[in-house]
């Protein structure tokens, strides 16, 4: 009789101890990507502000940052818009662009500065050249990168 109390104490011992060590593992996980995520904003800020200072005369986007897990390195989402020069038209689209405007979007290693994907728009004869589905698909691609989902 003892031998098998002694056998479920140390089952129920071992499954304490198995709980705790994930517990821990678990709270130790979620602290390290909130570090990752701080780092992330901080490296992705200094990213920012060259290209601020890079794309001097043009609407530079809102930055998103984020830690990409399965890259595992911190990602910034980006781009600049170009508004052209009304000398050259102006579309007939509702937005009335001018006809030379053009965007740029791109999502990049915030430590090496790399674009890991981009997508540039501009206007050819006063069409936007880049198709709706070129957009989706880059804007999927965006979402996924910058989700803590990877």
């Amino acid at each position: 009789m003892k031998n098998k109390q002694l056998t479920w104490f140390i089952v129920l011992l071992l499954f304490v101890i198995c709980l705790f060590l994930f517990a821990t593992y678990k709270n130790n996980q979620s602290k390290f990507i909130l570090l990752q995520q701080e780092k992330c904003r901080e490296a992705g800020d200094i990213a920012y502000k060259a290209d601020l200072k890079q794309y001097v005369g043009v609407e530079v986007f809102e930055p998103e940052y984020a830690y990409n897990k399965k890259l595992n390195t911190c990602v910034y989402g980006g781009g600049y818009r170009d508004e052209g020069d009304k000398r050259e038209g102006i579309s007939n689209n509702i937005f009335h662009e001018n006809c030379n405007s053009s965007w740029t979007k791109w999502v990049k290693d915030s430590y090496t500065n790399k674009r890991i994907i981009e997508l540039m728009n501009f206007h050819n004869n006063c069409e936007w050249i880049t198709k709706i589905e070129e957009i989706d698909t880059y804007n999927e691609k965006a979402e996924a990168l910058l989700s803590n989902t990877n």
